[in-house]
């Protein structure tokens, strides 16, 4: 129940941070007051476990401002104001993103929207693997990691990368190399946790179209519950997150704007198809009911190669009435 409160002061916190006087921009309110109280839980040591979306990755790829923005830092700053202590992050070095293993690129940059699709941004990853920055750390999201591998000793040692035993975001950050994710978050003894692991579990069967088995249900069983008992045991109250539908995500529910494939008959086929509705919004241009730039908008052409989607576009002129949809 303190955690649904927790989440909606985290909720009015962004709402307020927004508000602003339109007609005295200058003038200054006295700062909003929000009580957080958290009752019998003790915020004073948290530590989430988990893997991206712990981690903060975003964009493809872990960079600084993700990190700031992870949920579990979100979480500790709101905890902050009900005796929550520090929360301490493995930090990558810029918002490029991306890593490197003794100055190799083994993890690319960040991408952004670049007007047409996903491109990756500028520059190179200047977070080296081996610069190691020993923790233990309040957030132990790693990307790439599964459930089993937090109960892995050495899966944040450097030597062990190559062969694919060790997690080079874990090497970075681990207290010791033999060490293992959970002992890192045991050590720290904490008051209250996040745990989220099991994402890439199924993740990856998903996006190889089945070629990586999801991890077998017995061995996923032991590691969740050896991770919550450990935990549990050690006085730690907790949170735990399930996982998702996996096809509600947008890399498996989402198509490029040009996902139709046509040859030139059946874009000719198509193009007569709409010769009456292109005509018609030319009919309703010279009427002035809509403006040349929205008649443009909403012709549709197709032609042999990749074409567009239609959609319908609820903003647009409403010409339901003369028989055009928008």
């Amino acid at each position: 129940m303190k955690i649904k409160y927790l989440l909606l002061s985290v909720f009015m916190l962004a709402l307020w941070s927004c508000e602003t006087d339109v007609l005295n921009p200058n003038e200054t309110y006295p700062d909003p007051y929000l009580e957080i109280d958290s009752g019998n839980t003790d915020f004073s040591t948290f530590v989430s476990l988990g893997a991206s979306i712990t981690a903060g990755t975003t964009d493809g790829s872990l960079f600084l401002a993700g990190q700031m923005n992870s949920f579990p830092n979100i979480l500790a700053n709101v905890m902050s104001m009900a005796d929550g202590g520090e929360f301490t992050q493995p930090y990558v070095n810029d918002n490029v993103g991306g890593l490197t293993l003794f100055g190799n690129v083994i993890a690319g940059p960040r991408l952004y929207f670049d007007g047409a699709g996903p491109a990756t941004v500028n520059g190179t990853p200047s977070t080296e693997v081996s610069n190691i920055m020993p923790g233990p750390y309040n957030n132990l999201g790693l990307p790439g990691m599964n459930a089993i591998h937090a109960l892995a000793p050495g899966y944040g040692n450097l030597e062990g990368v190559a062969a694919g035993l060790a997690n080079p975001y874990f090497v970075r950050m681990a207290s010791n190399p033999g060490t293992s994710i959970l002992e890192d978050a045991l050590i720290q003894m904490p008051t209250f946790t996040s745990v989220w692991v099991g994402n890439n579990d199924v993740l990856g069967f998903a996006t190889s179209g089945g070629v990586t088995p999801i991890t077998d249900s017995s061995e996923f069983d032991f590691a969740i519950s050896s991770i919550v008992g450990a935990l549990a045991q050690a006085g730690a109250d907790g949170i735990i997150g399930n996982v998702p539908d996996v096809t509600s995500i947008a890399y498996l529910n989402t198509v490029p704007y040009n996902a139709v494939p046509l040859d030139q008959a059946t874009a000719d086929m198509l193009n007569g198809a709409f010769a009456v509705y292109n005509g018609g919004l030319q009919l309703v241009q010279m009427m002035g009911m809509i403006s040349a730039q929205e008649a443009a908008a909403r012709t549709i052409v197709f032609a042999a190669g990749q074409n567009a989607v239609t959609i319908e576009d609820s903003d647009l002129t409403n010409l339901s009435v003369l028989g055009l949809p928008k």
